[in-house]
């Protein structure tokens, strides 16, 4: 159980940063690519 546990909170805690550090790339490359529009 420990290590079920273990695995999701890892998995959720992968999912969590990679939804933050996608978000920065695509506002990183709308700034690059579109650098008037906000």
């Amino acid at each position: 159980m420990k290590v079920v546990k273990f695995k999701e909170y890892s998995l959720t805690k992968i999912i969590y940063f990679f939804k933050t550090y996608y978000s920065r790339m695509l506002k990183a490359y709308k700034y690059r690519v579109y650098p008037n529009k906000d």
